[in-house]
């Protein structure tokens, strides 16, 4: 019978979480440290209060935290500063991936209560619509600000992959998948644009 870790569920996430960021930094025992981004108020056990979703070469690190109203809020966090990016217009947002410029990306409620993906750039977050549908997400952006997730359409509602590059959504359609199933997002380097696995 396999033993099981004495650790409480949040805090065994949170040592993942803390190892794989070291792991995919190249980092040692030696020259890392652990940091508490605490919460916006919202300090439950029972919630992932805070949670990195992105971090780039610089260290800024994204992703989203839970306000005093137990709302998924967008933040950034550089420099020990802790920033709530805002939403578009909605309660929640949460942001998924960051550049080497800080443009950071995600998904954020509307006033009408869809939530559309979003470029959050020089204190603004934009709002850069669907493929037809009244869904979409970023995954992830790279260095020159190619930005890559899945989108609903207008017919059927099927969620499928996106790039958005030079200001336009490209539907980068099922690559493969059966009719009637919805496409994993793409992947994202700094120099290319691989199809879902």
């Amino acid at each position: 019978m396999a033993k099981r870790s004495s650790l409480p569920l949040p805090a065994s996430r949170w040592l993942l979480g803390a190892a794989l960021v070291a792991l995919s930094l190249g980092a040692s025992a030696a020259n890392w440290t652990i940091t508490n981004l605490g919460t916006m108020g919202a300090d439950s056990f029972d919630t992932d209060s805070c949670i990195a979703r992105g971090i780039n070469a610089g260290g800024r690190v994204v992703g989203r935290i839970w306000d005093a109203d137990f709302f998924r809020r967008a933040f950034s966090y550089a420099n020990g500063i802790k920033q709530d990016l805002g939403t578009l217009g909605g309660y929640e947002a949460a942001a998924e991936g960051v550049n080497a410029a800080g443009q950071v990306v995600g998904w954020s409620a509307t006033s009408a209560g869809l939530r559309h993906v979003f470029l959050h750039a020089d204190g603004v977050m934009q709002d850069l619509g669907t493929l037809g549908g009244d869904f979409s997400t970023a995954n992830a952006i790279d260095d020159s600000g190619r930005i890559v997730g899945c989108s609903t359409t207008a017919i059927g509602g099927m969620c499928h992959a996106f790039l958005y590059a030079d200001g336009a959504m490209q539907d980068l359609g099922a690559l493969g998948v059966p009719a009637g199933v919805g496409a994993p997002p793409a992947r994202l380097s700094s120099t290319t644009l691989s199809p879902p696995v």
